[in-house]
């Protein structure tokens, strides 16, 4: 029967510690802006415009990412980018969202906001993140707030 030297344990102890650390700490997510970029009598496009914060000692490779964005506890849209973007360490970079939403469902909308001057939202979704001595995982993330219905919907 062969005896592993102990000093073999110890490596094995430090490379699964160490590939631990190697684990994107989570962006931190804004949303930067809400902006309806298309509408016609079938759909609408909303583009939202999300500021992310690297916390981490190297580069993030966001390599997509799909969102669903709900506004007054509604979910309205939902999409994706594919469009990758680097994000230096310590560094701050931005991500389009293309959303699309149902002309109905911003009509219903429009008319339960008549007169309110700010609605809550909430965007959730993932964050398809590579980098360099990993493959893509996915990390979640959910940002809820205010906005102002001014910047939101035009008048109908």
């Amino acid at each position: 029967m062969s005896h592993i030297p102990r000093w073999f344990w110890w490596f094995a102890v430090l490379v699964v510690a160490g590939c631990a650390g190697l684990k994107p700490q989570k962006p931190q997510v804004s949303l930067a802006a809400l902006e309806l970029a298309d509408l016609n009598l079938s759909h609408a496009r909303v583009i939202a415009r999300l500021e992310l914060h690297n916390p981490n000692p190297y580069a993030l490779a966001i390599d997509g990412a799909n969102y669903r964005l709900f506004l007054a506890g509604r979910r309205i849209a939902e999409g994706n980018s594919l469009k990758p973007v680097s994000i230096a360490a310590g560094g701050r970079g931005y991500v389009d969202i293309d959303l699309s939403a149902s002309y109905l469902t911003l009509l219903s909308l429009s008319k339960s906001l008549r007169g309110a001057k700010e609605v809550d939202y909430r965007l959730e979704g993932s964050l398809d993140v590579g980098g360099p001595a990993w493959s893509s995982i996915s990390i979640p993330i959910v940002r809820e707030g205010i906005i102002p219905v001014a910047d939101l919907l035009p008048p109908l």
